[in-house]
């Protein structure tokens, strides 16, 4: 700390013991501008996508009753990303899946999108690629679990790290 701070300045009041410092405080603004690579993926998609998709701060918009939250969560194996757009998001999966894989990179190189429910015996997703590496082998992955390393093809074994 610097010398003229009185001996407890971290244990006391702080404002008290500048107030009675020496020290002056200046406040001064700075304009400070966020550029796309600042923004989470939350906050990119939300500038990116029409607001009639999630009302305002997440709320729902007006004159519709439902709360759409914006796509911005997603499970993972490997290095592919797999999310679960619904309705109204749909028409807009390459504009989510691009941002997820740039706010992700390197560690994320392919994003899916599950286009139906698992109701096939083995549970298998049917998948559509909307970003990243695409052709064979995209979706091989390596999966790490508890010390084990799988590895699979990510459309024709289903996998759920939350399981």
């Amino acid at each position: 700390l610097r010398p003229e701070l009185p001996a407890g300045f971290l244990g006391g009041d702080p404002f008290a013991a500048l107030a009675a410092s020496d020290a002056s405080i200046r406040a001064s603004s700075h304009p400070l501008a966020r550029t796309y690579a600042d923004l989470t993926v939350d906050e990119a998609l939300r500038a990116l996508l029409p607001a009639h998709l999630y009302g305002q701060a997440g709320t729902a918009s007006a004159g519709n009753n439902i709360d759409l939250n914006v796509p911005s969560s997603f499970e993972t194996a490997g290095h592919v990303a797999r999310l679960s757009l619904k309705g109204e998001f749909v028409p807009y999966a390459g504009v989510v899946g691009r941002v997820v894989l740039e706010k992700n990179a390197p560690r994320i190189r392919t994003v899916v999108n599950k286009v139906a429910s698992l109701e096939n015996e083995y549970r298998t997703p049917v998948l559509e690629i909307i970003a990243g590496e695409r052709g064979e082998g995209c979706l091989e992955v390596e999966v790490r679990e508890s010390g084990s390393v799988f590895k699979l093809h990510f459309e024709k074994v289903y996998w759920n790290s939350r399981l």
